[in-house]
């Protein structure tokens, strides 16, 4: 049982890269609709959404490799056989 639960926390970086990922993209196609359809008001919510898209990412790849190497002292430890 305690296998289980270590081999999910052990994926948990790479679910957040593919999150954060989605995330982004979402937010691009959004920037993009924007973009290619302005908003009759004239406000900038093409930046808004790129900015807000971007920063999202750098938040999520920040956690999701952070996450690895703070995981990383439990991963087992995989030696080369016939190695010294």
């Amino acid at each position: 049982m305690l296998s289980i639960a270590k081999n999910v926390l052990m994926e948990m970086p790479r679910t957040i890269s593919i999150f954060g990922s989605s995330i982004l993209a979402t937010l691009l196609a959004v920037a993009i609709h924007l973009h290619i359809y302005p908003d009759p008001s004239g406000s900038s919510s093409f930046a808004k959404a790129l900015t807000i898209g971007f920063m999202f990412w750098v938040a999520s790849f920040a956690y999701a490799v952070g996450l690895k190497h703070l995981l990383a002292q439990y991963r087992p430890k995989i030696g080369i056989a016939g190695g010294s």
